[in-house]
Order: C-alpha cells, then sequence, then structure tokens
C-alpha cells in the first residue's frame, strides 16, 4: 500500500493503523483485543478501505480547489480571508 495512505491521519489518529490495533490476535484472556486471527471477510473489508482512503487522497486537490471557487459565493465574504 502507499506510505502515503498507511500515514492517513483522521482525528490525529492513523486510520488503518487504529483499525487493525484493535484486532491485533492475542492469547490473553483478559486483553480486550481479538482471540482469533482476522476472518477472509475482515481483510477484504480492510483492504476496500485502504483503496478509499486512497481515492480520498487523489480527489483532495480537486476538492480544495472545488471549495476554493465557491467559496465567495457559499459565505458572501472575499476568498483572501479564508485560508
Amino acid at each position: 500500500m502507499p506510505i502515503h495512505v498507511w500515514n492517513y491521519t483522521l482525528g490525529g489518529y492513523q486510520v488503518l493503523k487504529k483499525w487493525l490495533s484493535y484486532r491485533e490476535f492475542t492469547a490473553e484472556p483478559t486483553s480486550p483485543l481479538l482471540h482469533r486471527a482476522l476472518r477472509p471477510e475482515e481483510a477484504a473489508y480492510f483492504a476496500q478501505v485502504v483503496r478509499r482512503i486512497g481515492a480520498i487522497l487523489l480527489l483532495g486537490p480537486a476538492l480544495d480547489a472545488s471549495y476554493r471557487a465557491i467559496l465567495p459565493t457559499a459565505t458572501g465574504l472575499p476568498a483572501a480571508t479564508h485560508g
């Protein structure tokens, strides 16, 4: 997977790493983590999430440009006052 997808953060958390961390296999009975290996459908879901994050990151520049283009009419304020 591309490193920028792996490093993607939301709310200060590395999304993919966080998702996997809750599913870490452990034999420790008191652990809140999984006590089994990932199921094939969970691995497939993870792969879908990876692709979705990649798509969001690829769309980022176009979405930012679209936002800048509509900002003056959306707020009534000049675009120069927004970061």
